[in-house]
């Protein structure tokens, strides 16, 4: 199913892609293909590279490029389980029975994906209105923000300038990025169904309920467990990454974004934790120590939650030790 879903719908961007590289950018045909591929490809995996020098820049105008782009990250970042649940649902039967149903996953994670798009488009969209979008149509201002909210939390495509952006929209883009994709899609992050889980334990703990519950659904202990193990790690491999990054790196590179030396090199940190890609623009002046702290940060990004998730998740291993210790009182906040 995975490799089957993956052809089939790399294949339909890369024909919309095609088709459109060869009938209105005068492309050859053989040339609009390698591109139309190369970024279906890209887009669909969540990796952000693109063909052209400045990514996605040129094609803000154009609905079909864009929406092209965004139809296939947003796929290839709800995850295969939520594809394959989808698949297995008979929408045109009334039964309910026989019709199936979202399970509980599958639910969080469209939801949460949806819901992340919609608070980062009208955020970005008014910031940037009269800032980086200045002097553009409307249509294509909203275009370009609306692209621009789908591909930060799992792609590093761009149809805005980074470092042009307002401090606000860039810290913005930092907690979408941090939270990155869902569970077994393509992208980064701590995944969506974690921050949901996250979140919904948060409120648990504050109505002094005993127990996660979801649309009607508890969420098993072991599974906030890992929710919050991977949470703290992820902050702890950001806030490192970080601070090493401050001890390699000089001011001298920054490019003088709105958000400063201190927001591009945390913006940059965040952005490889995520394994987005975006940057403000010093990732080519960054020292040889700066790349390598960048490329540990993206390698551990990419696999350390799941480790995380399938070390606290294992069952089975050493015996539960015999001796239980007396409890005692620890003041927490």
């Amino acid at each position: 199913m995975v490799i089957l879903t993956t052809l089939a719908l790399e294949f339909a961007g890369a024909a919309v892609l095609t088709w459109r590289f060869y009938s209105h950018y005068g492309f050859s045909l053989r040339d609009a293909a390698m591109r139309g591929g190369f970024h279906s490809v890209s887009a669909f995996c969540n990796a952000g590279f693109s063909l052209f020098p400045d990514s996605l820049m040129g094609f803000g105008a154009d609905w079909w490029i864009t929406l092209t782009h965004a139809a296939l990250i947003f796929l290839g970042g709800i995850g295969f389980l939520v594809l394959y649940n989808l698949f297995q649902i008979k929408f045109w039967r009334r039964d309910i029975a026989s019709r199936g149903r979202l399970r509980l996953h599958s639910r969080l994670a469209l939801l949460a994906s949806l819901l992340l798009i919609v608070l980062m488009f009208f955020p970005l969209l008014i910031n940037e209105w009269n800032r980086s979008l200045e002097g553009m149509p409307a249509a294509e201002k909203i275009n370009r923000a609306f692209f621009q909210a789908v591909t930060p939390r799992t792609a590093g495509f761009n149809t805005m300038p980074v470092e042009k952006m307002r401090p606000s929209s860039l810290w913005l883009t930092m907690l979408m990025m941090f939270v990155g994709a869902s569970p077994c899609g393509t992208g980064g992050g701590i995944k969506t169904v974690t921050f949901v889980i996250l979140i919904a334990s948060v409120f648990s703990r504050v109505a002094h309920r005993d127990r996660v519950v979801i649309f009607r659904r508890t969420v098993p202990e072991k599974t906030v467990l890992e929710a919050m193990g991977i949470s703290v790690l992820a902050l702890g491999l950001v806030f490192c990454g970080a601070v090493f990054l401050f001890y390699s790196e000089s001011p001298d590179i920054s490019v003088h974004s709105p958000g400063g030396f201190f927001g591009e090199i945390l913006f940059e940190t965040v952005s490889a934790f995520g394994t987005v890609g975006l940057s403000t623009g010093i990732t080519p002046r960054l020292s040889l120590a700066g790349k390598l702290i960048i490329g540990a940060v993206i390698f551990m990004g990419r696999v350390g939650p799941l480790a995380v998730a399938l070390t606290i998740g294992k069952t089975g291993g050493a015996p539960q030790a015999t001796v239980r210790y007396p409890e005692d009182v620890a003041v927490v906040g």
